[in-house]
């Protein structure tokens, strides 16, 4: 396979994945958190006149409030219609695990991190509902795999790639902002490296 091409068996594993989303996605009543940011989501007004934002959550950055909202205006306000952006990418986020294992061990590796993931049942259940946690994940994964791009490239498009969803990470959850020291400490030892190497 090329290496942006997604083999097969992966397709099978993002089918699984999804499945056992919707499923608890439609299932489910929402949760006392989906409730209390729904409050929020239902204040945000997009209208001329009436244009109204929310700067504040109840206890966590704003990614998650606006992706309800955008959620309910693509696919119902119904429980399925509200979840449904989160769970696809909770799915989504098989996709940069599978290129994170490829890329540091094996193919074989990638498939089996998708794998686990899909039906990881934490993950499922994190990820079938409006929790910040799902988000996180999808933008942590695509994080560490566009800093192992960005390592390779040295692009100043691909660092500022990295900061975007960095960022991103850090809206979906504050616990994101760990991601910085570990970034910081890797392009360090690889800097180091490089130059012990010349």
């Amino acid at each position: 396979h090329s290496d942006r091409q997604l083999p097969t068996s992966l397709w099978s594993i993002l089918a699984v994945a999804l499945v056992l989303r919707l499923l608890g996605a439609w299932c489910a009543n929402l949760t006392f958190d989906e409730r209390a940011n729904l409050a929020l989501a239902e204040t945000i007004d997009f209208r001329p006149g009436h244009f109204h934002l929310v700067s504040r959550t109840v206890a966590h950055p704003l990614l998650s409030i606006y992706v309800m909202k955008l959620s309910g205006l693509l696919f119902g306000t119904g429980n399925l219609g509200l979840r449904m952006l989160h769970l696809l990418a909770g799915t989504a986020t098989v996709i940069p695990v599978y290129f994170l294992g490829k890329r540091v061990f094996s193919e074989k590796a990638g498939l089996w991190a998708a794998a686990l993931l899909a039906v990881d049942q934490f993950h499922v259940s994190w990820s079938r509902v409006v929790l910040h946690e799902g988000l996180l994940l999808f933008f942590s994964a695509l994080v560490l795999l566009q800093l192992l791009r960005v390592l390779k490239s040295g692009s100043t498009r691909g660092f500022v790639l990295l900061g975007v969803l960095l960022g991103l990470a850090y809206l979906a959850k504050e616990s994101a902002i760990l991601l910085i020291p570990v970034l910081w400490t890797y392009l360090r030892n690889a800097e180091f490296k490089r130059d012990k190497d010349y």
